[in-house]
């Protein structure tokens, strides 16, 4: 949560500044027609357990992103984002079980709703920066739990898999809830108006879990490529 207050106050001196220089912030509007991009990279996610005022995480975990954003200008430095993207998030956890050494690995995938305001400006006509931020809208689509414990010998075997979405009675699950919102804040830089690259964090604001006893929420960090069609 620290993180987003502070790329989202970074978004505001950036906007700030904008108005106060020269050239930063066009109201003019815009001669450029609707975009549509697709996008495709990595994404490194955890959970964060709130018990009270004390938070946990577990360890973070590679999953990956895919999707395709359409961007309508409002004014020269403004756009809205919009689209669908595929977002694969998870953790995995290690504890020790009745002296037994017990790992899982989670890898829920959810689809995903951006609801983006951009600020824009380009450098020479070549590169264009784009600063991101707004609401994400989500609901679990796949994923499974997978539980493996260490045997006589050391090694760790497969113990378990079920389903990462299910319903509080559904205890052939991990019982998690399956839509989630949050925010979004990032930046890109765009190539001859062809090419992007991009960094974004979203923290989910929903507990996804259903123990009573402490919140579970979503916490993501995208790297992708984007090719503007």
């Amino acid at each position: 949560m620290k993180k987003t207050l502070i790329l989202a106050g970074l978004l505001c001196a950036v906007c700030t500044s904008g108005w106060a220089g020269d050239g930063f912030f066009s109201t003019e509007k815009s001669d450029e027609s609707v975009k549509a991009e697709l996008r495709a990279g990595l994404t490194v996610s955890q959970m964060a357990a709130v018990d009270g005022g004390a938070s946990t995480r577990g360890y973070r975990r590679l999953g990956y992103n895919v999707g395709i954003i359409v961007e309508t200008p409002i004014v020269e430095s403004l756009a809205f984002q919009t689209g669908l993207q595929f977002v694969q998030k998870g953790l995995k956890e290690e504890a020790v079980i009745s002296g037994t050494l017990t790992e899982s690995k989670s890898n829920p995938g959810y689809v995903e709703l951006p609801l983006l305001v951009s600020y824009r400006h380009d450098f020479r006509k070549k590169i264009r920066l784009q600063v991101n931020t707004g609401p994400f809208l989500a609901m679990g689509v796949c994923g499974k739990m997978k539980v493996w414990q260490e045997d006589a010998t050391g090694k760790m075997q497969l113990a378990g898999e079920i389903d990462w979405f299910g319903s509080e009675n559904d205890t052939q699950t991990a019982q998690f809830k399956r839509f989630d919102m949050g925010w979004h804040v990032g930046a890109r830089l765009r190539f001859f108006n062809k090419v992007s690259v991009g960094y974004a964090f979203e923290a989910g604001f929903v507990d996804t879990g259903r123990n009573t006893g402490y919140s579970v929420k979503t916490r993501s960090h995208l790297v992708n490529l984007g090719f503007v069609f």
